[in-house]
């Protein structure tokens, strides 16, 4: 599964708080709770008691396995009037070892109309969560037996605390309400949702062979996971369709999407590749998914384990609960992937990378499934690594480790904002709990890691293993290290232990020196762990390069690091230009070293790593007082790297330079010209904050020109600035889109303007609005709603109101409620026209809403 990025899930925390230090009522004090003087108004949270974790009682051991689930066949019917499911389950199984007189199994808010087994009753007790059932007699494990089970599946009747782990099954827009949104169903299984749409055994140990007969209207089209072997028309306009996995998959990762989907057809070797879309954006889809082949024909190279299902599906779907999920052959994707060829270009990668994140899972996941939730590593660790791989395939070296980079930075976001808990974690607080940086970004440095430590052959030689001799079976992270052990012949227990089941990472003071007397250059590498106690962050064994640069020649030092302390001296026949530590920059650490701007200068020139570039000017740009920093800078903007580029002009400081106009004019020609998407807006972002005549010059030259969203939303920001009017005109042509980033960009436009004719564009947009634009989109609806005419603002709270009571998502309808408390809370003025003050008539008309904010 891909969840969405911590940056993302920061970035709209960031902007609920700032929404709500607007709007929210002042809470009630509670006792003990001292109130901070520079905080308007205070934000009380729910009292969280720390507590020490007990080794026993914490402990999230693995279910005590007292059957085995052998094959699994879903009668289904589901009900969009009513969003429920109804349904026939046959459940084949056996039990372990030890003989069983009653089964126990996972059903979550259901109707249980009966059990039976070679159809008599049995005798059953259900809670609305587990459905017990006693056997006619006790089976051995030599005994097979199929109980079936009618029931109907309640997914939007489920008490609040099943809802927190899912619903299992989301009907979207089942009621119509919404003009813009198909009307179709999805469900969800991970982490334990699956038995909230069919009475399973919802743990990933077991492992089970598939069959779904679906009833569904005939103008729509069923999704499923293996082979869709026919589809049979009922005559009542009805079809049943009849989909067969015939491979052993967890439970967790059973899938049913149904909704007007159109299929384009496509094929890796002889082996169906399909993309489901609506009808729209059919025509766009192979742009999107068309590398999906080469990534099949990639990874199974790779792996040395061809694709080991019957066919590979792939779907999208509105108000999904997250980025993606791995259903075994039938991926499915969140709405992100609905979009056109032109959308595709302001996406450096366009949607490769979390394409290749949910095929690689079909590997690690599906085909080798984690034992329970502590494993979850070998689930989402390899496929964030595969992300990395790809870009090494598809792009190269330097785009691959600038893709490492950016998940380091995520890791050690979570880490710096408090979480530090090892990668394998047996006291975790809850499933969903697990999917989180240091699982998905963490791990993926790791294995990295772990790669360059054996060498390329030997670890996918150890990752084959791994797969072999665990296919269709569950693995905890010890399957892994002696799959390991077994291909390297070396005890891996040092890295496993310190790097997935230990927290933290190291933390390091470096210091390097050059002995004129001795001709030696020292090195010393010192583990401080920052705050932390060593009894936090343990020591670290780490394996380490040093370059030593000189003149004609680098020479490259490799020693290991197996103290808090360690001191190397190596002897040279001259003064190196620069010593650069860990070159390429791979290593997952945190560092602290001292380096003149002669040797910085001398590592980006001289390395070939694009990471120890990066590295280079980071530490370069707070030095452009310096003559040969600034020379080093101009030239830097020219750079062959895109990213080397974008962060040098985000880093430029005019002031620092007298020839600012060579600066400007090259920041014009890097907005106009430049083939990245990105750089164009980052050029023209850093013109506008050096002189915004120049920059609203460019920026009606792109508007006129450019064909990237991000550019223009940025050029259309700029000239709002100066001339509503101009901006206005422009926005007028820019508001058919669907793109988020134009959107909200001539949301802002519209809000300022407040013609009447623009609610259409408002009433589309909030309908189709996406996770990381509600907030801004809500409040350019806002503003545009407090100084529009009073003829539209009772369509706007229509609007609003068929949000709030229909909509699937929570955060949508929580900026729809917060949209009205926002307009409830404006000031009335006789003739008001302004974003911060309403007319009495609108008062008066919004008062037969407020009730929805209750």
């Amino acid at each position: 599964m891909n969840k969405f990025p911590a940056t993302f899930l920061l970035t709209v925390f960031l902007q609920f708080l700032l929404a709500n230090a607007v709007s929210a009522q002042p809470p009630k004090e509670k006792k003990g709770k001292k109130k901070t003087k520079e905080i308007v108004e205070e934000v009380v949270l729910d009292t969280i008691e720390i507590a020490p974790t007990n080794p026993i009682t914490d402990y999230k051991a693995v279910p005590t396995k007292h059957f085995n689930l052998i094959h699994t066949k879903l009668q289904l019917n589901p009900s969009f009037n009513e969003k429920k499911l109804y349904g026939i389950a046959d459940l084949t199984i056996t039990p372990h070892f030890y003989a069983q007189d009653k089964v126990v199994m996972d059903a979550k808010g259901m109707n249980i109309d009966y059990v039976r087994l070679n159809n008599v009753d049995l005798t059953f007790t259900y809670d609305n969560k587990h459905l017990s059932v006693v056997l006619p007699k006790s089976f051995s494990r030599k005994d097979t037996l199929t109980l079936q089970i009618k029931y109907v599946a309640k997914p939007y009747e489920l008490d609040s605390a099943t809802i927190k782990m899912g619903r299992g099954m989301y009907f979207i827009n089942s009621n119509k309400s919404n003009p813009y949104k198909p009307t179709h169903l999805w469900t969800q299984g991970e982490t334990v949702a699956a038995s909230c749409w069919f009475p399973t055994f919802d743990v990933t140990y077991q492992k089970t062979t598939q069959e779904v007969y679906v009833t569904i209207d005939s103008t729509l089209t069923s999704f499923s996971n293996g082979l869709l072997l026919f589809g049979k028309n009922n005559g009542d306009g009805t079809r049943t369709d009849y989909w067969k996995q015939s491979l052993p998959h967890a439970p967790y990762l059973f899938v049913l999407v149904v909704g007007p989907y159109q299929k384009y057809q496509d094929k890796w070797r002889d082996i169906a590749v399909n993309y489901y879309t609506f009808p729209k954006y059919l025509s766009d889809v192979q742009k999107v998914f068309g590398r999906t082949p080469d990534m099949m024909e990639y990874f199974s190279n790779l792996l040395g384990v061809d694709y080991p299902w019957e066919k590979y599906d792939q779907t999208i779907m509105y108000d999904y609960t997250a980025g993606a999920m791995e259903n075994t052959s039938a991926s499915v994707f969140y709405e992100s992937m609905l979009c056109s060829h032109r959308d595709l270009l302001d996406r450096e990668y366009g949607h490769d990378l979390i394409i290749a994140h949910e095929l690689f899972h079909q590997w690690f996941g599906d085909l080798v499934t984690c034992e329970n939730w502590s494993q979850l590593t070998l689930n989402e660790s390899f496929a964030n690594y595969s992300e990395q791989l790809w870009l090494e395939e598809w792009r190269g070296a330097d785009d691959a480790e600038l893709h490492w980079l950016e998940e380091y930075n995520s890791y050690m976001n979570e880490f710096r904002n408090g979480k530090s808990e090892s990668i394998v974690n047996y006291f975790f607080k809850s499933p969903d709990a697990m999917f989180d940086r240091h699982r998905y970004d963490k791990g993926g440095r790791v294995l990295h890691m772990l790669r360059k430590h054996v060498g390329d052959e030997a670890f996918f030689t150890s990752l084959k293993h791994f797969l072999s001799t665990k296919s269709f079976q569950s693995a905890e992270i010890h399957d892994l290290r002696l799959s390991f052990e077994a291909v390297t012949g070396e005890d891996l227990n040092w890295f496993f232990n310190q790097w997935w089941l230990s927290p933290g990472h190291p933390m390091v003071d470096l210091k390097h020196r050059y002995d004129a007397e001795k001709k030696v250059v020292v090195v010393d590498v010192i583990q401080t762990q920052g705050s932390y106690e060593l009894s936090e962050i343990p020591t670290h064994k780490i394996p380490l390069e040093i370059d030593l640069i000189f003149e004609k020649e680098t020479i490259r030092k490799n020693v290991w690091v197996t103290d808090v302390k360690a001191h190397f001296e190596f002897e040279v026949t001259e003064a190196p230009l620069a010593v650069n530590v860990d070159p390429g920059k791979m290593q997952l650490w945190e560092r602290t070293d001292q380096l003149s701007t002669a040797e910085l200068l001398t590592i980006f020139n001289r390395s070939e790593k694009i990471l120890d570039k990066v590295f280079a000017l980071e530490q370069l740009k707070g030095r452009q007082s310096e003559p040969e920093v600034k020379a080093f800078m101009l030239q830097a903007m020219n750079h062959k790297n895109w990213f080397i580029r974008k962060n040098t002009i985000a880093a430029m400081k005019s002031a620092e330079f007298k020839e600012f106009t060579v600066l400007q004019d090259r920041l014009k020609e890097l907005a106009l010209k430049d083939e990245k998407p990105v750089i164009r807006r980052e050029a023209l972002v850093k013109l506008n904050g050096e002189s915004k005549s120049a920059a609203r010059q460019t920026a009606i030259q792109l508007l006129d020109n450019d064909s990237s969203f991000s550019v223009l939303a940025k050029a259309l920001e700029f000239t709002k600035d100066s001339s509503l009017t101009l901006a206005y005109n422009y926005a007028s042509g820019l508001d058919t889109f669907e793109n988020q980033i134009i959107t909200m960009s001539v949301a802002a436009v519209f809000a300022d303007s407040a013609s009447a004719s623009d609610i259409d564009f408002f009433e589309r947009a909030l309908y189709l609005q996406w996770a990381n634009s509600f907030y801004q989109l809500n409040e350019s609806f806002l503003k545009y709603l407090a100084k529009t005419d009073e003829s539209v603002f009772e369509r706007g709270l229509v609007v609003l109101k068929n949000i709030i009571e229909n909509e699937e998502t929570g955060r949508h309808i929580r900026a729809a409620k917060r949209t009205i408390q926002k307009l409830n809370d404006l000031k009335v003025a006789e003739t008001a026209r302004s974003a911060d003050s309403i007319s009495q008539a609108k008062k008066d008309t919004l008062a037969k809403y407020t009730h929805l904010i209750n």
